[in-house]
């Protein structure tokens, strides 16, 4: 019953279930979709680049809305200008970008601007909530968006993206910067100002060259301002930190386009030979304070800057980043073209940069990493860069540093290399020794020299150059360099010389060998060969005059030749004067060619006897029992060392046999090889195998020496049986377990071959007579019969007693 009922209730619930269904989940859905959305009506226009956005309270809008006065979306609600989007928004919102956007919006809360595809910001946004985010929006100025008279609006900057507040992202978007933009004003893509921990990643910022010169090209001083991809504007708050930190700016790709072009040869005289282009920056990093660095921890990599503006990069005025007043910037694997890298600079009194690293980057500008005079100080990690530029400065065993001066200084060891163009005019202070490599850069500046000084040229071209006077009281030592006038008083040590060009321009340069031939082609058949022979054939010469060439040991060369054999061998050449050696001699490969001519190799004794008895066989024992010959004077005579390897190895192991050998005569290249046979002839070793029963007990060596009674028909030999074997035999004679042993015979003696024989050790047991062991089956065959007769006895048993039982038991119902 209570089965029942539960089948009951599961079945009315199952019913109930079914009828409590009051509405679908989609109605359910229905009832919380709002009635309607109001339409926000503000017009679209965009303000002036000085208009304030006004907040005009949001109303809500449906999709239906026609698209052209849409601007911006939240979720499913629609905004006719963006500024009605923030004003609604909540903090985490995020704000869809879906038209066209112009005039100035602030973005004041913590939302995320997103773009899509078509969208287009013609204006500025700036943003003043930390942690907003700005995403895949496309940002455009051109001529309308940077209008502003000329005069009026010169040098006022328009930015298309500003940030006023800490952890703000920028990432995926687009920044362009069109030719016919306003050159009188500098127009920034991403404009920062004292905000912290900054992230501007993924972005693509096109940007035209713009022409430096601007309409009327016979007038000077008409310069246009620089465009900037990021433009930092840092300071130092009242308790000394930086207001502009940790930045990242990294993944960008600023791709100069081709910009207004000017024609060069209109230009007025004063204004020739100047960049084409006004400057164009991926970043420009401004400290703002005349004592301290007011951005720090900035951090710039895998960034790619392309120069497609059909500007030769010395003309294109393209930067990669512009330093002033900052600290601790980290320039690392980035791709720079145009014209500078990286830029120190500074204004007035402002305070200059330091900390700078630079690694790891490839640089292909023309002028590389540049430091301008007195705006950096201290160190800079300069290492692991490739490509075409280098860096104004100079390494050394203390670290690298941007000026000459400071190197001096700081230096160790005096070892100065540069690592670009110099032009700084500097002294060598007394008690200093500098060694200054030029490393096939310039240096152009006065020096004086009241210390020790040494200038040299390690670049492999040889192309540094020492331009400027050199005065002072000190000691001046060449090793390298051009000069226009070799200084006065400079002295150049032995191994060293002058060459002066048709220009009159002196090269001090090391004495060096220079080899036409560093490998040399001989025949042995021309006989043996002397040093001028070599000097001749590989055509060394010394750069220098009065010094000489010798040729070291020439013995390896000629024993080729003397034997005819093809095969190389080195040489030296060294350089010498007045018999002394200068510098590190050359290497000279000398192939030789052996004369090929026939050998022949003849036996006397094709088939021999050797007997293992008389031991082991060696290439000059065998030689001489074929009795081999060569018809060749100088031929020599041999024997194939496989072959009497393994004929050694049957002598060894005492295995009669044929073995062949080759013998071979050889002159030169020529070989000829004859066959032999050798006969090997085994001792003959017996031992006889035998029985042993187990319950005779244990075996010792002499005893299986008795029975097994070894025989080798030479005198000398004795047996010996190792005592391991023994016990291991013992051990299954222990084990009472029938089986056969092999135990090895070893016949030794002096001066003689040591020979083994295995013997066969059969362990048996007794077994009983055929008469008892009939007896034993006849007894197993009657004890089985007792067995099942006493089994089938007690089973009768059983039944009977199991009938009696129910007899009883029906007798007793059947009384009830």
């Amino acid at each position: 019953m209570a089965n029942s009922i539960y089948k009951t209730s599961i079945a009315m619930t199952a019913i109930i279930a079914s009828l409590g269904c009051g509405m679908t989940t989609s109605a359910m859905a229905d009832q919380t979709t709002p009635q309607s959305d109001q339409v926000v009506s503000q017009s679209v226009e965009a303000p002036t680049a000085d208009t304030k956005t006004t907040d005009t309270p949001a109303t809500g809008t449906k999709d239906d809305t026609p698209a052209a006065t849409t601007v911006a979306k939240i979720g499913d609600t629609a905004y006719t200008t963006l500024a009605d989007a923030v004003k609604a928004a909540k903090d985490g919102d995020t704000i869809t970008l879906t038209g066209k956007i112009t005039g100035n919006t602030t973005i004041d809360k913590k939302i995320i601007l997103q773009g899509t595809d078509g969208n287009q910001v013609n204006g500025t946004i700036t943003v003043t909530a930390a942690g907003a985010t700005v995403r895949n929006v496309s940002f455009v100025f051109d001529q309308d968006t940077t209008k502003g008279d000329k005069t009026d609006m010169r040098g006022a900057a328009l930015s298309q993206l500003i940030v006023k507040a800490d952890n703000v992202t920028v990432e995926a978007n687009s920044f362009t910067i069109t030719r016919d933009a306003n050159t009188t004003r500098q127009l920034n893509a991403v404009w920062v100002q004292n905000a912290k921990t900054t992230k501007i990643t993924g972005n693509n910022f096109n940007i035209a060259t713009h022409a430096r010169y601007l309409t009327d090209q016979t007038k000077t001083g008409t310069d246009s301002w620089s465009w900037v991809a990021v433009n930092l504007i840092g300071g130092v708050d009242k308790t000394g930190a930086s207001t502009v930190s940790d930045v990242t700016i990294t993944r960008n790709t600023m791709t100069v386009g081709e910009g207004d072009r000017l024609d060069a040869a209109k230009l007025p005289e004063a204004s020739k030979g100047k960049n084409l282009s006004g400057q164009v920056n991926l970043l420009v990093a401004n400290g703002n304070d005349t004592a301290r660095q007011g951005v720090t921890n900035v951090t710039v990599s895998n960034n790619t800057v392309v120069n497609a503006s059909k500007l030769a990069d010395t003309d294109a005025n393209l930067y990669g980043l512009t330093l002033m007043g900052t600290s601790a910037v980290n320039v690392s694997n980035n791709t720079f073209a145009g014209t500078v890298a990286v830029a120190t600079s500074h204004w007035g009194t402002q305070a200059g940069s330091l900390g700078l690293t630079y690694t790891g980057n490839t640089d292909n500008t023309s002028k590389g990493v540049s430091f301008g005079s007195g705006s950096y100080a201290g160190t800079v990690d300069y290492s692991d860069n490739t490509g075409t530029a280098g860096a104004t400065l100079v390494k050394t065993d203390n670290g690298t540093f941007t000026t000459i001066s400071e190197s001096v200084d700081a230096s160790k060891d005096g070892h100065l290399t540069l690592l670009g163009d110099f032009s700084e005019k500097f002294i060598v202070p007394e008690g200093r020794s500098p060694i200054i490599d030029l490393n096939g850069h310039s240096l152009s500046g006065d020096i004086e020299n009241n210390g020790t000084l040494t200038l040299t040229d390690s670049s492999e071209a040889q192309t540094g150059t020492a331009s400027g006077a050199i005065t002072g009281k000190g000691k001046l030592t060449i090793t390298g360099g051009k000069y226009a006038k070799l200084p006065d008083g400079a002295t150049i040590p032995e191994g060293y010389g002058t060459v002066t060009d048709k220009d009159g321009v002196t090269s001090v340069v090391k004495a060096v060998i220079n080899t036409e031939k560093p490998t040399v082609e001989i025949s042995a058949k021309d006989g043996k060969i002397d040093e001028k022979q070599i000097i001749a054939l590989t055509g060394a010469t010394v750069n220098l005059p009065g010094y000489d060439l010798k040729v070291t040991d020439m013995k390896p060369v000629n024993d080729l030749i003397e034997a005819n054999k093809t095969g190389q061998a080195t040489v030296e050449l060294q350089i010498m004067k007045d018999g002394k050696t200068i510098g590190d001699p050359i290497t000279v490969t000398v192939n030789v060619t052996g004369e090929t001519v026939p050998v022949h190799v003849t036996v006397k004794n094709d088939k021999i006897t050797v007997n293992v008895k008389d031991g082991k066989l060696d290439e000059a024992t065998l030689l001489k029992l074929v009795e081999a010959k060569a018809d060749n004077d100088g031929a020599t005579l041999s024997v194939d060392a496989k072959q009497l390897e393994a004929l050694n190895q049957a002598i060894d192991t005492n295995t009669a046999g044929d073995v062949v050998v080759g013998v071979i005569a050889t002159l030169g290249d020529s070989t000829d090889t004859t066959p032999v046979t050798v006969t090997v002839q085994a001792i003959d070793f017996t031992a006889n195998d035998f029985d042993w029963k187990l319950t005779d007990g244990y075996l010792t060596a002499d005893k299986i020496l008795e029975l097994a009674k070894p025989t080798i028909k030479l005198d000398g030999y004795k047996y010996t049986i190792d005592s391991k074997q023994v016990d291991a035999l013992n051990a299954l004679i222990d084990a009472k377990k029938p089986t056969k042993a092999i135990i090895s015979i070893t016949a030794s003696g002096e001066n003689l071959p040591t020979l083994t024989k295995t013997v066969t050790i059969n362990l048996t047991d007794t077994k009983p007579s055929t008469d008892d062991a009939k007896k034993d089956e006849q007894g197993d065959k009657l004890a089985h019969t007792g067995v099942t007769l006493g089994y089938g006895m007690a089973f009768a048993g059983l039944l009977s007693m199991a009938g009696v039982a129910a007899t009883l038991l029906r007798k007793r119902l059947t009384n009830k």
